[in-house]
């Protein structure tokens, strides 16, 4: 048994040490109105102004995948364009971690950050 947890804990080590030199900047929002089941991942390679948006939805087993456009980023926030499923949506984050999406009825409007 505890051989078994040693090796499930140095398999998550080898992961996570491989996903923080996979150079890309990742963050994660979650629903400002706490609904269960979405989550919000921008995914930038470092020093590009595009990437991905992977939008997580109840039930779907895989993420609504949107293209990401840096339109302006500085230290007070930063403002994206997603284009995919939902259209051409304007994605601003501000300094303090929360975000709006200018939305229609394919995902919440109001995010947090959850994690980067």
């Amino acid at each position: 048994m505890r051989g078994l947890v040693l090796l499930i804990f140095g398999a998550m080590t080898i992961v996570s040490a491989a996903k923080a030199d996979c150079g890309d900047d990742r963050r994660v929002f979650k629903p400002a109105s706490g609904k269960m089941g979405f989550r919000l991942e921008l995914v930038t390679e470092a020093d590009s102004n595009v990437g991905q948006a992977l939008v997580y939805r109840p039930f779907n087993s895989a993420p609504d995948t949107y293209q990401l456009i840096v339109e302006q980023h500085s230290p007070s926030g930063s403002r994206y364009r997603i284009i995919g499923r939902a259209g051409n949506l304007r994605l601003e984050v501000s300094a303090d971690g929360n975000a709006t999406v200018e939305s229609n009825r394919e995902i919440p409007a109001l995010w947090r950050l959850a994690c980067s």
